[in-house]
């Protein structure tokens, strides 16, 4: 099947971006990634086997490149906010809300790589635990353990915070 480069930008982008910027923190290391990974698109959409949907395959890689970057460039400091939270010109913007989603993403931060990862694609970008599965070429038992492990220590990250 031949596939229309231009259409799979247009119809995924936007998904990848948020994902890869949910786990890098910035909108600026996730440009930069996005465009790594539609580079390698590019030069491998001929080679596509259609062994899972588009869709997984593009998070796939994706998820590979993040992944490289978070281990290369290991810059998160567990303290700090990214700068799409940071963000306080307009006092209104922290409604009860804006202040738990903060919480949840510096939290988030603080997770190992793998679990933030599965964290973010089944709750906020709401991939189904087969498709997680396709995603990390781990059986699907394996991600649901994950996930549930990661949440738990999610949990205990957050009130850690909230305690101080």
């Amino acid at each position: 099947m031949r596939y229309d480069f231009d259409e799979i930008v247009k119809q995924y982008g936007g998904m990848l971006f948020n994902h890869i910027r949910r786990m890098v923190g910035n909108e600026e290391d996730a440009k930069d990634i996005l465009q790594e990974v539609f580079v390698n698109v590019y030069r491998k959409i001929d080679g596509f086997r259609e062994e899972s949907s588009l869709k997984t395959w593009l998070f796939r890689i994706a998820s590979n490149k993040t992944i490289d970057f978070l281990r290369k460039e290991k810059r998160f400091k567990a303290d700090e906010l990214p700068e799409t939270l940071r963000d306080t010109s307009n006092p209104l913007k922290y409604t009860e809300k804006s202040i738990k989603k903060q919480l949840v993403h510096k939290a988030l931060l603080r997770l190992k790589e793998e679990e933030r990862e599965i964290v973010v694609l089944k709750e906020l970008d709401g991939f189904t635990f087969r498709e997680i599965a396709e995603i990390k070429g781990i059986p699907e038992n394996t991600v649901k353990t994950k996930l549930y492990s990661s949440l738990k220590k999610l949990r205990k990250i957050i009130l850690e915070i909230e305690g101080g």
